[in-house]
């Protein structure tokens, strides 16, 4: 193979009456073997159209872009081995045709059958596939009848003259939790504690995630002005009152001289309550101390940051906290380990980072009598189906599927009434419709 496809980070620029505007972008470009030039494809025009042009995260823009380049760098090495490709090699993007996705699926099924690969990522890709596909049909790039209708939840590749061969979808475990269990809370009031002696800098970070859903990004984005007055100060913390966070996109405040923003990118710009547990109001006014007294030494380089590093008093990246969440990590176990505790071997032997906040979150309010409504508007989520994700399985075991797909069915009203938070970008718990009692 002569050139590849690759993904890579880019400043877009624009001018708006006169004023620059500098925006982080994904796009495709072209690398060839014999020099080190990466070299701009006009698919990322394919990246702006489906993304960046609907304010998608960048997180999301890499994503389409990965499935795209994977995609197409399969084509280009079966243009020497698989006859089915050979015309690619004169007609481009212009000779594919849906038996060219038909085998890539295949390829990806046969990497499930050697454990490289769940059953379920076959069928993800499969769905970012379908969108190029579409793409190209909409640029006259091909021409392919079957993609100007295509139903919901169908695929033109799904076709048995195509021969496609596609995983089971029942057969794989997944190895990677999303709740502490039935012992959540207590696990995590333990968790928390074991932060602040670790890596006391992160400690409130960790109360946000798991009392209030907040994801990693989002975490390291907040500013000491995130906070909805007047519940920034700490005395109106108490059981009956939420701390609202203001979660938005603050790159350009907090990282001004980072170039790539992959790990800071806001997902959903919103208004954000966490749970009223005295624990976060107390980490929250030693977190406020200490940055005080960082002021007061000179150490803070950047004034408006909510989360920096003790140490240097440089601003918290979003790879920083994922390594600092990780000792914290491994200090949780290594204390469950030597208390015998319960629930030390499923999580020292499944997977979970610090996306667990967001399963521990939805678990505790569903625990408290939350509805599955209540829950998805409070985690900020556009649809309630996401909600079923973060439900523990040890707990799903309660809930049936068919429940689940009846619940689906029958809350048409509901589901609009979610939609309308997420466009409204609200994501408050309603306590007089969920029990606090017992609180820390």
């Amino acid at each position: 193979m002569q050139f590849k496809y690759v993904v890579r980070q880019f400043n877009r620029i624009r001018f708006h009456m006169g004023e620059k505007d500098s925006t982080p972008s994904i796009g495709i470009g072209v690398k060839y073997k014999d020099n080190h030039f990466v070299y701009p494809s006009p698919l990322t025009n394919y990246i702006t159209a489906t993304s960046t042009r609907k304010s998608k995260a960048i997180s999301t823009q890499k994503r389409i872009a990965n499935e795209t380049v994977w995609f197409l760098n399969y084509c280009i090495k079966n243009i020497e081995y698989n006859d089915d490709f050979t015309i690619l090699k004169d007609k481009g993007l212009y000779g594919l045709d849906l038996s060219h996705g038909a085998n890539y699926i295949s390829y990806l099924t046969a990497k499930t059958r050697k454990g490289n690969l769940i059953p379920n990522g076959v069928y993800e890709s499969e769905k970012f596939l379908i969108r190029f596909y579409e793409w190209l049909n909409g640029e006259n790039i091909i021409s392919i009848p079957e993609l100007e209708d295509i139903e919901k939840d169908t695929s033109p590749f799904d076709d048995k003259e195509l021969g496609t061969e596609y995983p089971s979808r029942g057969e794989h475990i997944p190895n990677k939790i999303v709740d502490f269990g039935d012992n959540r809370l207590l696990l995590t009031y333990k968790f928390i504690k074991i932060a602040e002696i670790v890596s006391p800098e992160i400690a409130l970070g960790i109360c946000f995630q798991f009392f209030g859903g907040v994801r990693r990004s989002e975490v390291v984005n907040l500013t000491k002005r995130s906070f909805k007055r007047p519940t920034y100060n700490d005395k109106t913390l108490n059981r009956q009152q939420t701390l609202l966070l203001v979660i938005k996109n603050n790159q350009e405040l907090l990282f001004p001289d980072k170039a790539n923003h992959t790990h800071e990118q806001v997902k959903r710009p919103r208004k954000q309550s966490v749970m009223p547990f005295k624990i976060v109001s107390d980490v929250l006014r030693r977190h406020k101390n200490q940055l005080s007294l960082l002021e007061q030494r000179g150490k803070i380089k950047n004034r408006k940051a909510l989360f920096v590093d003790y140490k240097t008093g440089e601003t918290l990246s979003g790879l920083q906290y994922h390594r600092r969440f990780n000792k914290v990590k491994q200090a949780f176990l290594e204390q469950l380990a030597q208390e015998q505790h319960i629930d030390f071997d499923v999580l020292n032997e499944e997977k979970w980072s610090t996306h667990i906040g967001r399963g521990v979150f939805t678990n505790i309010l569903l625990d408290r009598g939350a509805d599955i409504v209540s829950t998805a508007i409070a985690r900020g989520d556009k649809t309630i189906d996401t909600v079923i994700k973060y439900v523990d399985h040890r707990r799903a075991l309660g809930y049936t599927q068919d429940a689940i797909n009846q619940l689906s069915a029958d809350l048409k009203k509901e589901k609009e009434q979610v939609k309308k938070a997420f466009e409204n970008g609200i994501a408050n718990i309603t306590l007089e419709d969920i029990h606090w009692e017992g609180g820390f």
